[in-house]
């Protein structure tokens, strides 16, 4: 509930941000701990959370102050482990944004590039050991090419 409040608050600031007098690296200078904490959320066990941070960062990619090149930089960083792998649930969480992302916004404004090797790194070269991170990375990895042609 209070994650859920603070995303309505969070949707408020950001459309102060756009009507106010913000520079795009001032906004994300702001906002950049927040939308990291809403990329790991897209892995947490209840669904109402997943579904709350996945609409903030796509509320953040159609925001101009803020954009879909920077919150697709910021999914397509190199996951960090916490232990000593992410979990499967993680990967595929990110794997899954990424494909949203390109859905939305195409290639113009996510490197096609990036996302490959993100899917290579963060796959094994598609031979991870959970069947439906590898089957998440096929369908990212077919729309890619669709896109590309």
């Amino acid at each position: 509930q209070v994650f859920l409040t603070s995303l309505i608050v969070l949707d408020e600031i950001v459309l102060a941000f756009e009507n106010g007098n913000f520079s795009r690296k001032e906004v994300i200078q702001m906002l950049e701990r927040l939308v990291t904490l809403l990329i790991s959320k897209l892995a947490d066990n209840k669904q109402k959370v997943v579904d709350g941070a996945e609409t903030a960062l796509l509320s953040f990619a159609f925001s101009p102050c803020i954009g879909s090149t920077y919150v697709g930089s910021q999914a397509l960083k190199p996951m960090r482990s916490q232990e000593i792998k992410p979990t499967g649930r993680a990967i595929r969480s990110r794997l899954m944004f990424v494909h949203k992302l390109l859905d939305e916004f195409g290639e113009k404004n996510i490197s096609v590039e990036q996302v490959m090797s993100f899917v290579k790194d963060v796959t094994d070269n598609f031979s991870h050991k959970d069947a439906n991170v590898r089957d998440t990375a096929k369908e990212l990895t077919t729309l890619i090419y669709q896109i590309i042609g």
